[in-house]
């Protein structure tokens, strides 16, 4: 079945994540702040977060005060990490000639405050014809059910749609549902593979 729509992650692939080494060497309270990552990561309340059960900011509230780190310094942290200049702009650019040809969507695993971010600092609305965040939808990557939201809201089928996603597992369950998939592993060579994917027509 031909191919008429192409679905970016966000996180991981439209937006690098800091280095955790420069972040504890550069950033205020850097060390306590990536422990506190790395303890998000692998936590259920990553879930909840995710889901919309509880607010991203209160998640970082409740994190500062069990590790002493002052509220300027994780305010300090979301503002590195989701500055405009930290967005791959190899990627943005690809997503923009995609546009001639295909629909464009997002499928991001992401809290209640990403909305904002994503129309007001980023303007992605202008760029793709749909996002999807998990907070408003109480569903999260990799369950079916938000894959086959992402592409019933674009209007198409997902043996029509290409996933992109640094998360095997998403990855895996976006294949089982029919969609193609491309694991985002390093800029140039995913979007090499996202290319030749799409030439074979689908």
């Amino acid at each position: 079945m031909p191919i008429d729509t192409v679905i970016f992650d966000f996180g991981g692939v439209i937006l690098p994540y800091l280095d955790p080494a420069w972040l504890s060497a550069n950033m205020p309270y850097g060390a306590q702040i990536q422990e506190a990552i790395y303890e998000y990561l692998n936590s259920e309340i990553i879930w909840e977060v995710m889901r919309g059960k509880l607010k991203e900011m209160d998640f970082w509230t409740n994190k500062a005060r069990e590790k002493g780190i002052p509220a300027e310094a994780i305010a300090r942290y979301l503002q590195v990490q989701t500055a405009r200049e930290q967005l791959d702009e190899k990627v943005l650019a690809h997503m923009r000639r995609l546009k001639e040809g295909y629909k464009v969507g997002i499928l991001s695993n992401a809290g209640d405050t990403t909305r904002e971010l994503f129309e007001q600092e980023y303007r992605f609305h202008e760029l793709v014809d749909d996002i999807v965040i998990s907070a408003e939808e109480g569903l999260v990557k990799p369950e079916p059910e938000i894959y086959i939201l992402a592409a019933q809201r674009l209007a198409t089928r997902p043996e029509r749609c290409v996933f992109v996603d640094d998360i095997p597992e998403n990855i895996q369950a976006a294949e089982g549902l029919g969609m193609r998939g491309v694991l985002f592993t390093e800029t140039e060579s995913s979007l090499a593979c996202l290319d030749a994917l799409l030439s074979q027509g689908g």
